[in-house]
């Protein structure tokens, strides 16, 4: 059954002003958020680099038009680069009020990964005090970023046919809801901070329920 986009008919067709959010543009929010309050709080900011909808560094950062392989890599691929090549190891070494730094390095001298300094960075200034809280973390947060790069590796190290499948339309549409409500989460576990307590949240973000999915 195809329908034809609601918020296009509600504007075009009615001139109605259109209230939601795609949730594309959703996810590069929470980011540009996230690192405000960390500035806030003295510390480098989570995410190096931030993006918007219109820049030629996100390609593949869209709805997939044709249910192609290629298409759904190039779309995990864009998410590896945006959620977690973009984590900024400094924001783990920095000391600030009620803020422990963690080392960069393993005991044997290798370097920790990204999403393995955000676990233990996480573990040491917020989880510890809430019971099961890392693996509520993980659940939440750390898995949805392991499963972005576990997919991404598919193309990176296996050939693979360019298969034709809708089914890769709800695989997309549930892959970027995971990526939102773990961003979510971040952001609102750095809002507890007692430095952010007044700071107001975009008007973009204050409603989850008009975060739409097109």
């Amino acid at each position: 059954r195809i329908s034809v986009n609601h918020g296009f008919v509600q504007n075009l067709v009615y001139g109605e002003w259109v209230t939601k959010h795609w949730i594309f543009n959703s996810i590069l929010e929470e980011i540009k958020f996230i690192n405000v309050l960390c500035r806030n709080i003295g510390i480098p900011q989570l995410f190096c680099n931030e993006y918007s909808m219109d820049t030629q560094e996100l390609i593949g950062y869209r709805i997939i038009l044709i249910p192609s392989l290629k298409n759904y890599y190039d779309f995990v691929s864009a998410l590896e680069k945006i959620a977690i090549n973009n984590l900024n190891y400094k924001t783990f070494q920095k000391a600030a009020p009620y803020i422990c730094p963690i080392d960069r390095k393993k005991p044997d001298g290798s370097l920790k990964g990204s999403i393995e300094m955000l676990e233990e960075w996480m573990q040491q200034n917020y989880l510890s005090s809430i019971p099961n809280g890392a693996e509520y973390f993980k659940e939440d947060v750390s898995n949805t970023l392991r499963k972005i790069r576990k997919i991404r590796q598919v193309p990176a190290h296996e050939l693979y046919s360019n298969q034709h499948d809708k089914s890769l339309y709800s695989k997309q549409n549930e892959l970027v809801k995971e990526v939102y409500c773990a961003l979510e989460r971040l952001r609102l576990i750095f809002s507890t901070h007692p430095k952010n307590k007044d700071i107001p949240l975009p008007n973009a973000l204050k409603d989850r329920t008009k975060i739409a999915i097109y």
